[in-house]
Order: C-alpha cells, then sequence, then structure tokens
C-alpha cells in the first residue's frame, strides 16, 4: 500500500493504510472537475450536476464509487445515494473497508453532499475496524 506524507501537520510524517486512503479521498471528492491545473480530467463535475433537475443520482453515486474504488487498498464497499427536493441537496454515504493485502484494515466513512442551496462538502472518518 502506497505512503503519502500527511498534509497540514509539522513535522511531516508518513501515512498509510486508512489514513493514507482517507487524505486521498478527501482531496478527490472535494475536487471540482477542471480545479486542478495539472490535469483538467480529474475532480468531480458539481457545477453540470447542479444544473440538472433532478440530479442524476446514478451518474453521481457511480463517479464516487469510481473515486472510492480507485483508492488503493479498497477492499469491499457500501453506498446510498439521496436528493432532497426541499433544499436541492445530494447527498452520497459510503462505507468502505481499506486494508492492505493480508491485514484487517479500517473502515472510513465518507459524505459527499452538495447541492444549489447548500455549501459542496465532503467528509471522511476513519474507523477501527470492529
Amino acid at each position: 500500500m502506497p505512503r503519502d506524507i500527511r498534509l497540514g501537520r509539522w513535522p511531516l510524517d508518513l501515512i498509510a493504510g486508512a489514513d493514507s486512503a482517507a487524505q486521498r479521498l478527501r482531496i478527490r471528492l472535494g475536487t471540482h472537475l477542471g480545479e486542478w491545473p495539472l490535469d483538467d480530467g480529474v475532480g468531480l463535475p458539481f457545477i453540470a450536476w447542479g444544473d440538472t433537475l433532478p440530479p442524476p443520482l446514478i451518474q453521481i453515486r457511480d463517479y464516487v464509487v469510481f473515486e472510492i474504488e480507485d483508492t488503493p487498498g479498497c477492499r469491499s464497499l457500501g453506498v446510498s445515494t439521496s436528493f432532497n427536493a426541499s433544499t436541492g441537496a445530494v447527498t452520497v454515504n459510503a462505507r468502505a473497508r481499506y486494508a492492505p493485502e493480508g491485514a484487517d484494515g479500517n473502515v472510513l466513512e465518507i459524505t459527499v453532499l452538495f447541492g444549489a442551496l447548500v455549501e459542496t462538502f465532503s467528509r471522511v472518518v476513519v474507523l477501527p475496524m470492529a
């Protein structure tokens, strides 16, 4: 499993496993399509989805699932998607297990929330494996 530098902390230290996956997912799921200057194909098309009513829930779920499954160490995934018509908010909730090969690993709880009347938000929480 890859190791990353923990962002936002000093002194710098290396992280791996679920902590690395959580950091990668926070960045990937919080990036708007075209926002990353080195690769304008990276990110989620929040604006295009917000301009479509009702929002394309299956497409949104598929984008989020791809980003989660593409993160090294993903072993299993459960996803639910909902749309609140009164606020225009779309919520994608996921529970993913991340582990190096042969280890038990950790569970990540992932929430992506966006919409016309809400601020785009993504949250990734690392839980110990039960």
